[in-house]
């Protein structure tokens, strides 16, 4: 081989190695850009994830931490019905029932005695043997039961008889008063047997001829004939279901139609 030969094939090796050494300064300045311009800035919009960013189903039950999506967090309405599983609530999921709660018992509303003890009212147990002790509760929709049955019997105090029909007397046909929270948003009135059951909303009601009831009394036109209170059901006041109704369930009249079926007027 011709030294000018040799000369040229050296000068050719090295214009490959000067090109080697610069095609790797220049991939090194490269990734320091991309590092030091593109990294950070996709790091940082990572840091806020919007719906939009997910694929769906990437977040399921078991990604999500214990209490972490509370009511307070979810949408007016996001959960539908269309959207729970079938199966999913179960009763044990559900809010617990509550037990009824027993007239006359402690903690709990007292039986009535007429204002001056000349009507004494009591669980119909102790007249009438088997029947249920007068008891009222609410459900986890917010309707009031009442159950049982109530009696009164003439009392030694005031005029000493048991009449709410007479004169200033209408506190004789008050068995008992349902706390705040039980009771209706208006007046319910029930034709039972020989007698109207009245129970008065969270306003005090007057009936013309009788007088005012106050607000939350469970009130018989006949004592003697007593107030079975099984079957009785209405929506308390403030139910959701009770505020989209133009009446309330049960309802079937104002002050002048309660004196007319209470032979009052």
């Amino acid at each position: 081989m011709s030294q000018e030969l040799e000369a040229r094939i050296d000068q050719l090796e090295d214009r490959v190695r000067r090109t080697r050494r610069r095609s790797t300064t220049l991939v090194a300045v490269l990734v320091a850009a991309l590092i030091g311009l593109n990294v950070a800035p996709v790091a940082a919009n990572h840091l806020k994830v919007k719906t939009s960013d997910l694929t769906k189903g990437a977040v399921t039950t078991p990604k999500i931490k214990n209490q972490a999506v509370t009511t307070k967090k979810l949408k007016k309405n996001a959960v539908k019905t269309s959207r729970i599983a079938n199966g999913a609530v179960t009763t044990a999921k559900l809010t617990r029932e509550e037990k009824y709660r027993r007239v006359g018992t402690s903690g709990n509303p007292a039986f009535g005695n007429g204002g001056q003890g000349d009507c004494i009212w009591q669980t119909g147990a102790n007249i009438i043997a088997g029947v249920g002790h007068p008891s009222f509760r609410v459900d986890r929709f917010g309707y009031v039961h009442l159950s049982g049955v109530a009696g009164a019997t003439d009392g030694g105090g005031g005029d000493g008889v048991c009449d709410p029909g007479d004169p200033g007397e209408a506190a004789d046909g008050i068995a008992f008063t349902l706390p705040t929270g039980y009771r209706p948003a208006t007046p319910q009135i029930y034709p039972v047997g020989d007698a109207t059951v009245i129970v008065v909303g969270t306003s005090s009601f007057t009936v013309p001829g009788l007088g005012t009831l106050p607000a939350g009394t469970v009130y018989s036109s006949n004592p003697q004939f007593g107030l079975p209170l099984d079957g009785i059901t209405f929506e308390r006041a403030g139910s959701p279901v009770l505020s989209r109704q133009p009446a309330s369930v049960g309802s079937t009249g104002g002050p002048e139609f309660t004196g007319r079926i209470l032979g009052l007027n």
